[in-house]
């Protein structure tokens, strides 16, 4: 039980959760405690948890990561509104690239919502943007942003003559970029954080599910 107090106020998972629920379960008959390592990720509450443990370490993806600081920029800033047009330009790639934008429309960027500069995040960095110095990697100038973006399906030229009249489309998006040698590049997945119903059912990849609205749905 020392161990467990000991643990007290450090990063925790429900992973790590799941191992002293493992532990318990295959108590001897002593009742005394034989950790299990049948897992990559999850530290048992009867092992000593580091001090320093970071989201990365845990496995905890930047977006749920509330060791994070935050920093709000205003929106009318050159880097929000590029971060903006990256993280729009980063779903129409992805749904090029799995050959999904005959089911799917193209989207644009209607507004930069809010965005974040986030601190703290060098594991991160040194994962998406390694700087090393002979074979150690070292801190890094790198920028972590998120960024709140609202998107909807680019118009065609049926919708430009008027010819047709779209229902509300609009998408709302919750994202991370990171900023690498003066280029901006998506950092993990996204969040589609508006209602989106069965927009995107002509999809069956999590992913493209996110980003995708569906052209029988306009």
């Amino acid at each position: 039980m020392k161990q467990v107090q000991a643990n007290a106020g450090r990063l925790a998972t429900p992973l790590d959760f799941h191992k002293i629920l493992l532990d318990i379960l295959y108590l001897n008959n002593k009742d005394t405690v034989t950790t299990r390592n049948d897992s990559k990720q999850g530290i048992s509450f009867f092992k000593q948890i580091p001090r320093n443990r970071t989201c990365a370490d845990a496995g905890i993806p930047p977006p749920f990561c509330v060791c994070l600081s935050e920093r709000a920029l205003p929106t009318t800033l050159n880097i929000a509104q590029q971060a903006g047009a990256v993280l729009v330009a980063s779903f129409n790639a992805a749904m090029k690239k799995a050959k999904a934008m005959n089911v799917c429309h193209n989207l644009m960027l209607v507004e930069v919502k809010e965005c974040r500069l986030l601190g703290g995040g060098v594991s991160y960095l040194n994962t998406f943007c390694p700087v090393k110095r002979g074979n150690r990697i070292v801190d890094n100038l790198a920028q972590l942003l998120r960024v709140t973006v609202v998107a909807k399906p680019r118009p065609d030229v049926k919708d430009l003559f008027g010819f047709r009249r779209k229902p509300n489309s609009d998408m709302v998006f919750d994202g991370m970029l990171i900023k690498c040698d003066n280029s901006l590049k998506r950092a993990g997945d996204v969040s589609r954080i508006s209602l989106y119903g069965n927009t995107s059912h002509c999809v069956n990849d999590p992913f493209l599910k996110t980003v995708c609205y569906c052209k029988d749905q306009l």
